[in-house]
């Protein structure tokens, strides 16, 4: 009770140590937590950045039987092991290709931004089959490797298999390449209707930014759509049709048959079996999308750069990595389009690809601008098959792109989905280049990276990205020295209020205590009267300042942060950091104590001042009487 008594005897002078205590813990709670934000993101900080290296954005000048050209953007199997071996190489994710179909899955159509649609963009999507009356006689061009094209208007009489958001006109320009000389080819007749199968484009809807942006008309407004047939697949590009036979890898395709009565009894017909596979693997095209296996998310150039991003769950976490765990991440819009929800499963199954024997047979090779063509989906080959069927993939992440029909060397599609490594079937294609292949660096060794492929085949041929890496490190190590500045300049603050209270609010009790002993108070009443309120005082501000501590350290932090990075003084981390800093401001966000370490570190700081109130407050109680009375006078 005497504790109780000296509190309230004094309330006005109680209510003020209440207040310098509790100002001094709260300072002190602060500093610490910013000095431990920032000593916990210096160590954490590995893990905010991930450097990447990727193929530069066009294959090299090479000589070439018809002069100098771009080469293949595709890296040799030699190539890649030389890779592997430079200087800090951690890891190569080498993104293995399949294409995905399912009918949960709805992909767009890049038709929907004019200024981006092509077709090799939309790969199986454009897959089109109509029933038409041929308006025009046909004309004959003559292509190298042994081709012929021939060109005529057909009046489109039913849209039989087309995918949702291609504008299929009323008439169209059918431009169909064949094989010269073999098959043997019935050359269509003005009037009559034919079943046609053909890639869309709708040439018309092609919008060029430059006619744009310079007020010119568009040069191919007003145009007629067309349907581009090709009557040979496999390519028989390097490889003559006689040959694809020999090897049994010719596959016989439905493109252009002569159309007697109803469409419904064409297809019904016992010999238009080929007809109707036609139609199955078009109607697949409209629900299959390009899936790619990472080994790393981060390291594919738009995730890295925050090109895509994240809005929705998260990426793969190392044991699905690990295990190829049936999980997946695909792009808002596709999953608007196809109506799903993070947490939800898509049954896919997986098709392969070959440069050979696929449909779409462009989709990865080098374009004449040396640029590796980005992910599109393939057409089913029966030659092929299913590398695996019917399996469950939980959408766990969902990402947004800045651009969705990007056409830079690193892009790919807001169809594409991703999954891990693991959970590629064998036998998913593997391509070396473009977006398809990227290299995870060491933090801070990208310069070291550069300079060990110097003199070999692969100077030049790469690109490094550290996302701000570099000065991020060093304006971490700035800041995690003011903040063991700004601490212990708090803790200096601390001590000396500390210092205070021992000298004035326990100190001058020496008269009374040498009153109470001369009326028979033991020394240990005594020490309880001193030390019990005051232990009390320091216990009551320790524990408001953890709380109050806790409450404003994430807004000090980022304050201290922000201003810190973007200020005249640190004018030079701020600039360079555009890129990383919302990776730091996250780490330091995660880095901030809880408040379980808020409260141990009040426990510490309070339990050394109760420590010294205590040893005081002993010594005080020992001594005698005579000399406490005349100490205090």
């Amino acid at each position: 009770m005497d504790e109780v008594k000296r509190l309230s005897r004094k309330p006005g002078s109680t209510a003020v140590w209440l207040t310098l205590l509790l100002l001094s813990a709260l300072l002190l709670q602060l500093g610490f937590s910013l000095f431990y934000s920032m000593f916990t993101l210096a160590i954490d900080i590995e893990a905010l950045y991930t450097t990447i290296a990727v193929p530069s954005d066009y294959a090299p000048v090479v000589e070439t039987a018809y002069g100098e050209g771009r080469g293949s953007a595709e890296f040799t199997d030699e190539q890649i092991e030389l890779l592997k071996s430079a200087e800090g190489v951690k890891q190569l994710d080498m993104r293995g290709f399949t294409t995905g179909w399912s009918g949960q899955l709805t992909p767009l159509s890049s038709i929907e931004d004019p200024f981006s649609y092509g077709s090799d963009k939309d790969g199986a999507i454009a897959d089109t089959i109509i029933a038409g009356t041929v308006t025009s006689a046909p004309t004959v061009t003559e292509r190298a490797g042994g081709a012929e094209v021939l060109e005529f208007i057909v009046s489109v009489d039913d849209i039989v298999s087309s995918h949702s958001q291609l504008p299929i006109p009323d008439e169209l320009l059918v431009a169909w390449t064949v094989a010269k000389g073999h098959p043997e080819v019935e050359v269509p007749e003005v009037g009559r209707r034919y079943m046609i199968r053909g890639d869309f484009f709708a040439i018309s809807r092609v919008r060029m930014e430059d006619y744009y942006s310079a007020g010119i008309d568009q040069p191919y407004e007003g145009a007629m759509d067309w349907l581009l047939v090709n009557d040979y697949f496999p390519a028989t590009s390097g490889i003559s049709v006689d040959e694809l036979i020999a090897l049994d890898w010719w596959q016989p395709t439905a493109t252009v048959s002569r159309l007697e009565g109803r469409v419904e009894d064409f297809f019904a017909a016992p010999d238009n079996q080929l007809w109707r596979d036609a139609l199955n693997v078009a109607e697949m095209g409209h629900q299959s999308v390009p899936v790619l296996g990472t080994e790393c998310l981060d390291s594919v150039y738009q995730f890295n750069q925050k090109q895509a991003r994240i809005v929705a769950g998260r990426e793969f976490t190392d044991e699905e990595y690990e295990s190829g765990s049936r999980v997946c991440v695909i792009s808002d819009a596709l999953a608007g389009n196809s109506g799903l929800s993070l947490g939800d499963t898509i049954t896919m199954s997986l098709f392969g690809y070959d440069p050979f024997l696929s449909r779409y047979n462009y989709g990865m090779t080098t374009s004449y601008q040396g640029k590796m063509i980005n992910p599109l989906p393939t057409a089913y080959s029966e030659l092929l098959g299913f590398l695996s069927e019917n399996e469950e993939y939980t959408i766990v992440g969902i990402y947004r792109q800045e651009n969705r029909w990007d056409d830079s060397s690193y892009a790919f599609t807001p169809n594409t989905v991703f999954i891990p490594a693991g959970a590629q079937p064998e036998g998913a294609y593997v391509c070396a280049g473009g977006t398809y292949l990227s290299v995870v660096v060491e933090n801070g060794m990208a310069e070291e990276f550069l300079a060990s492929l110097e003199g070999t085949e692969l100077e030049g041929r790469f690109v490094t990205f550290d996302q701000g890496y570099e000065e991020a490190s060093e304006a971490v190590e700035a800041l995690e020295r003011s903040a063991l500045r700004l601490f212990l300049g708090s803790a200096l603050v601390w001590a000396l209020v500390a210092a205070l209270f021992l000298t004035l609010y326990q100190a001058r009790e020496k008269r009374n205590i040498g009153i109470m002993r001369s009326l028979g108070a033991s020394p240990a009443r005594c020490r309880g009267y001193l030390f019990g309120s005051a232990a009390a005082l320091v216990a009551v501000a320790s524990l408001l300042g953890a709380a109050a501590a806790g409450a404003l350290s994430g807004y000090v932090n980022s304050l201290v942060f922000s201003g810190a990075l973007s200020g005249e003084a640190s004018s030079e981390y701020g600039t360079a950091l555009s890129a990383g800093l919302e990776e730091l401001a996250a780490g330091l966000q995660s880095a901030a104590p809880g408040f379980g370490v808020s409260l141990l570190a009040a426990a510490v700081s309070a339990g050394i001042l109760c420590l010294a109130l205590y040893l005081q407050a002993d010594r005080i109680a020992k001594t005698g009487p005579r000399r406490l009375l005349g100490s205090a006078e």
